[in-house]
């Protein structure tokens, strides 16, 4: 197994002691994602594991526009925003439903676009932000 995927492995399982192991060794790890597309951060948030997010989010220090939409991170979200197309970035993992703001086809069904991600984990505050960011359906 590798770094990558043990860290992803300690985020899901919310093994706080083995992901502030693993990041200590290589900080750049906190910011990984396996090739699947899974990041540290959304496996550890989709389980609940509150203080790993802490954890890697500290680490990080800014994070993609799918985890700001998720954690409610506003400065982090008008920041990923700013990316050309960034509100039509389609999620890895198809866990969530598609919105009817997500304009770009996904090879991947039930994948996500940053509004729907908003939608289910965070506010409606983030949710209006991704939607007035959004183009017209």
């Amino acid at each position: 197994m590798s770094s990558s995927e043990a860290l992803v492995e300690a985020a899901k399982t919310g093994d706080l002691l083995k992901v502030r192991e693993l990041i200590r060794a290589s900080p750049a790890l906190a910011n990984t994602r396996l090739a699947s597309g899974e990041s540290p951060i959304m496996a550890a948030l989709y389980r609940g594991h509150r203080d790993v997010v802490h954890e890697l989010v500290e680490s990080i220090g800014t994070v993609d526009v799918f985890a700001a939409a998720a954690l409610g991170r506003l400065d982090d979200l008008r920041e990923a925003l700013r990316r050309p197309g960034a509100v039509n970035d389609v999620a890895y993992d198809g866990w969530m439903p598609p919105t009817r703001f997500t304009t770009r086809a996904s090879t991947r069904p039930g994948s996500a676009s940053p509004t729907s991600v908003a939608r289910r984990c965070a506010s409606s505050t983030l949710t209006a932000l991704t939607i007035v960011r959004s183009p017209a359906p």
